[in-house]
């Protein structure tokens, strides 16, 4: 479904990577855990927006889909009238 990556999805994962390596660097355990929820939160994040970019996949599939519905039943539509309008000449034609 997704066939690439966007540019905020790849933005999302390098400050994750960024937060896990700064939190390996402080000395203090708070600082530690402040950098590994920053990194959780754009990992969060990196998530939300790959589900999303599928339902906007999948939306524009289920638009396509109905689209093309919409058009099957104006054909089919078409086709009766012309149906109709055969088997009233017909109608006219027999005495």
């Amino acid at each position: 479904m997704l066939q690439q990556k966007s540019v905020a999805v790849d933005y999302c994962l390098n400050r994750a990577t960024e937060c896990e390596k700064l939190a390996d660097l402080p000395s203090e355990h708070r600082e530690k855990v402040v950098y590994r929820k920053l990194a959780r939160t754009w990992m969060n994040l990196d998530a939300a927006m790959q589900r999303s970019a599928r339902l906007i996949e999948r939306f524009r599939e289920l638009r396509v889909e109905i689209e093309i519905g919409l058009m099957e039943q104006k054909l089919h539509l078409a086709d009766r009238k012309r149906l109709r309008w055969r088997v009233d000449a017909l109608r006219r034609q027999v005495p």
